[in-house]
């Protein structure tokens, strides 16, 4: 599955390292630069002024690549960043020209995933879960995630009667999904077990049903028996444009109440929008940190104004030189305050080729 985000005529990020443009002489026409207001009050950052440099580069966050410039001297900084778009999709969403519209990535002012071991039709069964996302632990039985990302969740499940299981799962939230589909299962007494999937499932090529790691069907749905045994069922579902999603769940043929089903419970319905190509601003004045991901920005936006090619970066990038206006709100991570920032702008943004 790719990562695609587009700006100019194509943005898709790649690299994680940071490239610094050498200063610029004051004497030049100013090549970077953030002229605007902030707070109503005028602001000015100048690529060669106040030893202000123009840094570029690619970053990950919350699993998803985030390209971004960055005119700064230590002390004031600002940092205007762009996500990919369609992390979890592979059809071609065309380009981002001039004159297009791109909206600040919003802080939702709800949940987007309750991993609680409470959503779980066996809950009375499980004495415990630990929650692990990409890797660190976040807590036990119940844990919130707030911020749009590309997850992978693993969930350490103890049984009231001492077994347990560790299951992962790769959960997308906050962008847009080209697959999003549920495993479902149902188990005779006698261990015959019926798996199917339920969801959006409208182009796919093929699915490709596991247990315990071994391929035992290429088809829809799977009807079979496991015994009296417990077993870990995998579905892989290839999409018609090349998109490919797993996802695991554990099928109880003890009837012990130790099974897991598909995470895709945990999801919560929220009425933000989604982050695919949006905007984060981050500024820093006299060392006070401000961010844009930190304030519900609905009505914020990013108008592209004018693109050229920079350069070529030593990792053979294309640097793109992108002309554009901002409005947005921040607010201070040491105090809390809420400003608003307006300003036009020209940034460096590394590409592929």
């Amino acid at each position: 599955m790719k990562y695609r985000i587009i700006l100019a005529v194509v943005l898709f990020l790649v690299s994680c390292k940071k490239q610094e443009i050498e200063t610029i002489p004051e004497s030049n026409t100013p090549v970077f630069y953030m002229d605007g207001t902030w707070a109503g009050q005028h602001i000015n950052f100048t690529a060669g002024d106040d030893g202000m440099v123009m840094n570029y580069g690619t970053e990950t966050r919350n699993g998803v690549h985030y390209s971004f410039g960055e005119i700064t001297n230590g002390l004031n900084s600002i940092k205007l960043g762009v996500f990919d778009g369609h992390v979890a999709l592979e059809t071609f969403a065309g380009n981002i020209k001039i004159g297009d519209t791109l909206y600040m990535s919003s802080k939702f002012t709800e949940n987007l995933a309750n991993l609680w071991k409470g959503n779980f039709a066996n809950d009375m069964s499980i004495s415990n879960v630990d929650w692990y996302v990409n890797g660190i632990f976040k807590g036990s039985n119940q844990v919130f995630i707030d911020e749009p990302g590309v997850y992978e969740i693993c969930g350490n499940f103890t049984f009231s009667n001492g077994d347990s299981r560790n299951v992962c799962n790769t959960m997308y939230l906050g962008f847009q999904q080209d697959l999003n589909f549920a495993i479902r299962h149902f188990i005779a007494d006698n261990g015959d077990v019926k798996l199917w999937l339920d969801g959006d499932l409208q182009n796919f090529d093929q699915v490709d049903w596991y247990i315990d790691d071994s391929l035992v069907a290429c088809s829809p749905n799977f009807s079979g028996n496991i015994g009296a045994n417990q077993r870990e069922i995998s579905a892989i579902v290839h999409h018609h444009n090349g998109a490919v999603l797993k996802k695991n769940i554990v099928v109880d043929g003890t009837f012990s109440g130790n099974f897991v089903e598909d995470f895709d419970i945990n999801k919560l319905v929220v009425t933000g929008t989604n982050w695919d190509y949006g905007v984060g601003l981050e500024v820093t004045r006299n060392g006070e940190k401000f961010s844009s991901f930190e304030v519900a920005n609905y009505k914020s936006k990013l108008v592209v104004k004018e693109m050229s090619i920079f350069e070529t970066n030593a990792q053979g990038q294309i640097v793109v030189r992108i002309n554009a206006e901002v409005d947005a709100k921040l607010k201070s991570l040491q105090s809390g305050n809420t400003v608003n920032m307006s300003f036009n702008s020209f940034f460096a943004i590394p590409i592929q080729n």
